[in-house]
């Protein structure tokens, strides 16, 4: 493997492991590979039931299967250059700010031994909370005309050590950061 095709790779596995899920469902139900999907099958199901996705080692599990299973990487990638083209296409990717360059940039990978699910602000990964006033979206400091509406429920995600901010996925599926602090969390939200 060159060094742009283990680049492309690292960005993949982040990928991979930053989906909630619903991916992995989803994944299992599109694959046309039997194979892959009884061993995925396997791993997301037990009993006639579907296991506990949240924990840490069903999760790593299921990872390593999708991993080990060609059809199913397939799917991944493919959703993957999916977003990264609707990303592109909607001209919203990441640019430097004045001063800095994307060299100084880090890609944070999110493992089993940096994750914050417990954070300083009081919250905790996979509690809900409730918008308390609407959310004017601003970029740059401009108002972008979203407004996310008082009463809006969204949901606490893990963050990672090395960055260090509230991390929340809204309804509509996005994700969205917050400053991991008490007093601005609590003017803001109300937990459920």
């Amino acid at each position: 493997m060159n060094a742009e095709e283990q680049k492309m790779w690292k960005f993949i596995e982040a990928y991979l492991q930053e989906r909630p899920p619903v991916y992995w469902a989803a994944w299992w139900g599109r694959c046309q590979d039997e194979t892959a999907r009884k061993r995925v099958e396997s791993v997301l199901f037990q009993n006639g039931g579907l296991r506990d996705l949240t924990d840490l080692k069903v999760k790593q599990a299921v990872l390593d299967v999708i991993r080990q299973e060609p059809a199913m990487m397939q799917l991944v990638i493919a959703d993957f250059a999916e977003e990264v083209a609707r990303v592109e296409k909607a001209g919203s990717a990441a640019q430097p700010e004045p001063g800095e360059s994307a060299g100084d940039w880090k890609l944070h990978v999110s493992t089993d031994s940096n994750l914050i699910t417990n954070y300083k602000c009081g919250l905790v990964a996979g509690q809900r909370v409730r918008l308390k006033k609407d959310l004017v979206i601003t970029c740059g400091g401009a108002p972008t005309g979203t407004v996310r509406p008082c009463g809006e429920e969204w949901t606490v995600l893990a963050g990672i050590v090395s960055d260090p901010v509230l991390w929340f996925r809204q309804p509509d599926g996005e994700r969205c950061t917050w400053d991991d602090d008490a007093a601005e969390v609590e003017e803001w939200f109300e937990k459920i």
